[in-house]
């Protein structure tokens, strides 16, 4: 919806819809620093309903990564090989034009301001990282006091908040050669269950009791639920990153729409079939 409207206001008037979408990109920019983190709730309370056939349901996940990602890769590629064959047939003006396009050679300084990428504005800095360790401490030394004086769980649920928050900021400061391998998602969804094994320890409660309402059904808001909430608004900047790069989109639209057609398609078809070749269960396989 984004980008289709910013793409009608560009045809209206270029220079509004320029000033629209840098608008945007600032709020964009800052969510999608914040993006992997709103996935993080699901693994958090993974260890609380392990589910059968564990092994091979993680097996089923790794292979379909791989299978998805070398496939949808497999199918661009041919697809641009046959788009410069048949470009190749053409006539040589259209040849060169053709091939210079390809070879995506830089924009030139008259390009428009509006079709560059959108600026990154950096990654997370001390007072962030500041703050939600803060935040962390008191939101702990509250939850031992109110879980002493029988108070509300307001406390708890701010506190396994603020470990996700951190474990996130905390993973993204990691080296690359630990990121590489430890991705902060899962850095801080151990964060978030070593918090609650801590908090366990000093309130005499059990590690799970503490993360059984990290995510909460019939309309209750855990805060999981909140982070999960936030995967609505974080899809809408997609629109900003695909609007930056609407040209590089429209000179490749059919590796574009090839790609993304294959990648839906195999991957759809082949969990299915992937799920029956390992013998998964039928509501594990529905699920």
């Amino acid at each position: 919806l984004v980008f289709a409207s910013l793409l009608v206001l560009e045809r209206v008037n270029p220079s509004k819809a320029a000033d629209v979408a840098a608008f945007l990109d600032l709020g964009a920019s800052e969510i999608k620093k914040w993006l992997p983190v709103f996935f993080a709730p699901n693994l958090v309370v993974l260890p609380l309903n392990l589910p059968p056939q564990l092994g091979r349901i993680v097996g089923l996940v790794v292979a379909g990564l791989l299978f998805s990602l070398t496939s949808t890769a497999g199918l661009v590629a041919a697809t641009t090989k046959v788009a410069e064959r048949l470009s190749s047939s053409a006539s040589s003006s259209s040849t060169s034009s053709s091939q210079s396009t390809r070879q995506r050679s830089p924009p030139s300084s008259s390009s428009s301001v509006s079709s560059r990428p959108p600026k990154y504005y950096g990654p997370f800095g001390e007072g962030v990282a500041g703050t939600v360790a803060i935040l962390s401490a008191v939101s702990f030394g509250l939850s031992v006091i109110s879980a002493r004086q029988g108070w509300g769980g307001q406390a708890v649920w701010v506190y396994l908040l603020s470990m996700t928050l951190s474990g996130y900021v905390f993973g993204t400061s990691c080296p690359p050669s630990l990121t590489r391998w430890l991705h902060p998602v899962v850095i801080c969804s151990l964060s978030t269950i070593l918090g609650a094994v801590l908090l366990g320890s000093a309130t005499q409660r059990s590690w799970q009791e503490i993360l059984a309402p990290y995510i909460l059904a019939n309309g209750h808001v855990g805060p999981g639920n909140a982070l999960l909430f936030l995967l609505g608004p974080a899809v809408l900047t997609f629109g900003c990153q695909m609007y930056a790069y609407r040209r590089q989109m429209r000179r490749n639209l059919t590796e574009v729409i090839v790609g993304c057609l294959g990648a839906a398609l195999l991957g759809l078809f082949g969990t299915a079939i992937g799920a029956r070749l390992i013998g998964l269960a039928s509501d594990l396989r529905l699920a």
